[in-house]
């Protein structure tokens, strides 16, 4: 899934970052010590969402919240439809695995809005950013985070800490045929990867008032971060016992 136009985007983002580095750096703060109530089920939020591979292009969905926790917020776009119990599921693996995971081997990640969460957006625009050309040829892009976001006043900033993803779809509505099955096997190892990213960029750029993070070690800590999570489901599901086949 990090294939030619993945990879292309990447580079992209991380231009971005470099460019954003160099700003004022007054938006990235620690993650307070006591956290007000998150949202309600049920509440809607626009984002503005990255839709062009070379990003020159922003489309503003609408979301529902779907699921709240300690530290993950998860907002589904109002056109797609995901079961209440598959949302629950990934939202307990983010919060209770995943998130813990990226924070104890790279740090905290920044938290501009000051509400303590990180906003997972699932939404069709992810999905739209490979050409149905590359689907079978080069990968796709599964999902992103943009340090755009975290500077409120940047033009199409959500303003808050940001993971955009893809969405199941398997008649290939919006861009390469995806079954559920794909979605949920890729989206949790995008979120690690795409979490050390954001957190990357603060401890860097925010709390150490450095420049950003070299591309090549950026996304090796990113790979590292997918490494950690896939040793974890290794020792709960060894094989051949645990699972039917190594993959």
């Amino acid at each position: 899934v990090r294939a030619a136009p993945a990879v292309a985007f990447e580079a992209v983002l991380r231009e971005r970052e470099r460019a954003l580095a160099r700003q004022p750096r007054s938006s990235g703060r620690a993650l307070p010590s006591v956290m007000g109530p998150p949202p309600t089920i049920g509440a809607r939020r626009t984002y503005p969402v990255i839709a062009t591979l070379n990003a020159d292009r922003f489309d503003t969905v609408t979301t529902t919240l779907r699921y709240a926790g300690p530290s993950v917020l998860i907002w589904v776009d109002t056109s797609v439809a995901i079961p209440d119990s598959t949302l629950q599921r990934l939202g307990t693996w983010f919060d209770g695995e995943l998130y813990p995971l990226d924070v104890a081997h790279f740090g905290t990640p920044s938290d501009v809005d000051g509400d303590g969460r990180i906003h997972v957006v699932f939404t069709p625009v992810v999905n739209g950013l490979t050409p149905r050309t590359q689907c079978s040829l080069s990968g796709f892009v599964a999902g992103f985070v943009s340090a755009h976001d975290l500077y409120p006043r940047t033009r199409d900033a959500a303003g808050a800490e940001v993971f955009y993803g893809f969405v199941p779809d398997p008649a290939g509505q919006w861009g390469c045929a995806h079954t559920t099955t794909t979605w949920t096997r890729t989206t949790p190892l995008t979120f690690v990867h795409e979490l050390q990213h954001l957190i990357n960029f603060n401890q860097k750029v925010f709390l150490r008032g450095g420049t950003e993070e070299a591309v090549w070690l950026n996304e090796g800590l990113s790979h590292y971060a997918e490494e950690l999570a896939s040793l974890v489901q290794e020792r709960r599901y060894p094989w051949p016992a645990g699972r039917a086949s190594p993959e």
